[in-house]
């Protein structure tokens, strides 16, 4: 009787404050994403990095190292998740330190951007690295506290609209990063911009104080030493084979499928001699087809299931990688990205909830986000430096069939191997 009238004062609290906390979420949501589009990692920055360098191991490297930190060490993330009454704290603390960096990185731009442009470039390297590490913790413990305070019948609708009004917001930053860039000449306009992604992202993490979070009631689990938790977690694979199927399809989907989109805007630097503007122009298709997917698999997932709108989705990604090839103008490119932006929407606003509906219970669930981070770490990570590697020893065809061949069989795997249960 305890227990449930526990469960019944926390679910309370949740209807109570979940006007407020949308909100505010939605708030702080949209304008990080504002600041975060001014300059994206996978666009605008391996363009920034390519001006210091014409090694594509070494741009390669910079996703390699970032996505390596965002994801792989989650797992040590998730028994410190399981002990916590709150998880406010934490994520203001790790949401002021990947703010910091974009400071850092202006001030650093200016001061060595030109009279030390080796150095700069370690210390970028550096510095993107510990943005991926507490960005990566950031994300599980967003998603566990987001999941504390949305019920769970209106968890799907709270991500795919909160992800539409993130894309608008950051299509929006990515124009007037543009007009930002115009101000200086470079690498002192990156400065600038670096520096004023820091700021606006200050008033989100303001907004995100104001958060009214529930005080966990999941019973704590008896204090387990380090090999055995582990043991237990890596078992998850044993059985639960729907999730090592989930596991092997992302794997191919979101790493060695995408090999070759890693480099696109590189290859359309190098074939097309795009400039800086057009550079710019690529992150803003890619945002605003990125909202138009989150409120198209938004309707999709009402109407046929996660499942339906996630076989659609991935199918996607093949023309994403077939027109990049062919790509005889910059039309061509900007259709692409558009195909990329769909595919890759739905894997950003949808992934967590498919995650959420193929973990067993919502005790389990940070060990299925710190299992499922660290293990496609890798192949997230070191696709780009991969690609790098083949790109440098053959060409950027031969890198396009891998990809292909790698994207089908993740495609196989998702559409006619994987079940989901879906908790609505």
């Amino acid at each position: 009787m305890e227990k449930k009238d526990a469960r019944a004062s926390y679910e309370h609290e949740i209807q109570q404050n979940l006007k407020r906390n949308t909100v505010l979420s939605f708030a702080d949501g949209a304008i990080f994403s504002f600041a975060m589009g001014m300059a994206p990692i996978g666009t605008t920055i391996v363009y920034y990095v390519g001006n210091f360098t014409d090694s594509k191991v070494i741009i390669g490297l910079l996703t390699t190292l970032y996505n390596l930190m965002f994801y792989t060490p989650q797992i040590f993330l998730a028994k410190k998740l399981q002990k916590l009454d709150y998880y406010k704290p934490l994520s203001l603390t790790l949401g002021i330190l990947m703010r910091s960096v974009w400071l850092i990185l202006g001030i650093l731009t200016f001061l060595l951007g030109k009279s030390n442009p080796t150095l700069y470039l370690v210390l970028f390297y550096i510095l993107l690295s510990f943005l991926g590490i507490v960005s990566g913790f950031n994300s599980d413990v967003w998603l566990v506290l987001t999941s504390r305070i949305v019920p769970a019948n209106r968890f799907s609708d709270f991500l795919s609209w909160r992800s539409s009004l993130c894309g608008i917001l950051e299509f929006t930053g990515a124009i007037i990063s543009g007009a930002i860039l115009s101000l200086s000449t470079f690498p002192d306009n990156y400065g600038i911009l670096f520096i004023v992604m820091f700021a606006i992202s200050m008033v989100s993490w303001f907004l995100y104080t104001k958060l009214l979070e529930p005080k966990n009631i999941i019973k704590k689990t008896a204090k387990l030493d380090n090999n055995t938790y582990f043991k237990d977690t890596i078992g998850i694979l044993k059985k639960d084979k729907n999730f090592s199927i989930y596991l092997a399809s992302n794997a191919l989907t979101g790493g060695l499928g995408k090999m070759s989109l890693v480099f696109q805007i590189i290859y359309a630097k190098d074939k097309l001699a795009i400039t800086t503007q057009e550079a710019v122009f690529v992150s803003t298709i890619l945002l605003i087809m990125q909202t138009v997917g989150y409120i198209l698999w938004g309707i999709v997932v009402k109407r046929k299931g996660i499942k339906i709108a996630g076989d659609i989705s991935v199918l996607l990604f093949i023309p994403a990688i077939l027109l990049t090839l062919w790509m005889p103008n910059v039309y061509i490119l900007y259709l692409a990205v558009a195909c990329m932006g769909l595919a890759q929407s739905y894997k950003n606003s949808n992934e967590n909830k498919l995650l959420i509906d193929l973990s067993p219970s919502e005790e389990e669930l940070p060990n299925y986000i710190g299992l499922r981070n660290t293990l496609l770490g890798p192949f997230f990570s070191f696709n780009s430096l991969i690609a790098g590697l083949i790109l440098d020893a053959t060409n950027f065809a031969f890198l396009t069939i891998l990809s292909v061949v790698f994207m089908t069989i993740g495609i196989l795997l998702f559409i006619f191997k994987l079940n989901v249960r879906e908790n609505i």
